[in-house]
């Protein structure tokens, strides 16, 4: 975890009655209520260093054995903690996942545990494979959500922020999912993008600008395809494909299932409407 600001706790030489204070919590905020929300959530926390990140609070502190990094806002709002991990320290399920994924081979650089406010806790494991670095993102359960070049060596937790979503958003998803929890969210080529685990299911969501519902994608089990859309597909010529991927997708216009396959000689992507029609979409030869 890299240091944001790093103050000396008592400066040699300097007025012989001015004390230092107690090396375990030797820096101050100046900020009542952001240094009371902290010792409220981290009460034995130690070597506590706090600085300032834009309108941001950033406190660096050890709890556990651990080193932390916390932020705040000028009300002493919590918003995140990112918190430095061992390998062993991460959940079964993740270590499980990682270790049988693509990536199993691939060197461990950083292992960052990331808590946010109103969002899922995601684990982040950059890892690198001699000139390539990626940042591999995990919920608590093993799914990998993505997998995301690492080709700026960002190491600010700034990008972990919860973001601000306009309120026809936040209210779309509660209304909808109201036991979701939020993975990632971001603006992309001027539309939202929210990630979400609703404890069934996990959703990609997208919203135009201004906060209006676009699209749900949400992947499914083949056993979880209505029958007659998989009749469909084992009617059609592609029944001999292997199935890699297939997602469901709800717009204003129309529900469909989006089917990725695979066969010796080409790739097929196809659309089967709830009806069963087949619409191909994308064909690519090897």
């Amino acid at each position: 975890m890299k240091r944001l600001f790093l103050i000396p706790a008592c400066i040699a030489g300097l007025f012989i009655f001015q004390g230092c204070e107690d090396d375990d919590n030797n820096l101050h905020s100046g900020n009542e209520a952001v240094e009371n929300a902290f010792t409220a959530k981290y009460a034995d926390a130690t070597h506590v260093d706090w600085g300032k990140k834009g309108d941001y609070w950033v406190v660096d502190f050890n709890k556990d054995a651990k080193n932390m990094e916390a932020w705040f806002g000028q009300n002493g709002e919590w918003y995140l903690t990112e918190t430095d991990l061992s390998f062993d320290m991460l959940p079964e399920a993740v270590r499980t996942a990682f270790s049988a994924g693509e990536y199993q081979s691939w060197h461990i650089d950083d292992i960052d545990m990331v808590e946010r406010k109103d969002m899922e806790t995601i684990y982040v494991l950059e890892v690198e494979n001699g000139e390539q670095e990626y940042d591999l993102y995990y919920s608590p359960d093993g799914t990998l959500i993505k997998a995301v070049a690492d080709t700026d060596d960002n190491d600010d937790n700034e990008k972990y922020l919860p973001p601000s979503l306009p309120d026809k958003v936040n209210t779309y998803i509660s209304t909808n999912y109201p036991q979701a929890k939020i993975l990632e969210a971001e603006m992309e080529e001027g539309m939202y993008e929210v990630d979400i685990f609703d404890g069934t299911a996990y959703r990609e969501l997208l919203f135009t600008s201004e906060g209006d519902w676009s699209s749900t994608e949400t992947q499914v089990r083949k056993d979880a395809v209505p029958q007659n859309v998989m009749d469909a597909l084992l009617a059609s010529e592609y029944a001999s494909y292997t199935i890699d991927e297939i997602d469901f997708y709800e717009t204003p216009q129309r529900n469909y299932y989006y089917f990725e396959l695979e066969s010796p000689s080409q790739d097929v992507d196809l659309i089967i409407t709830l009806e069963g029609a087949i619409e191909v979409v994308k064909v690519d030869r090897d």
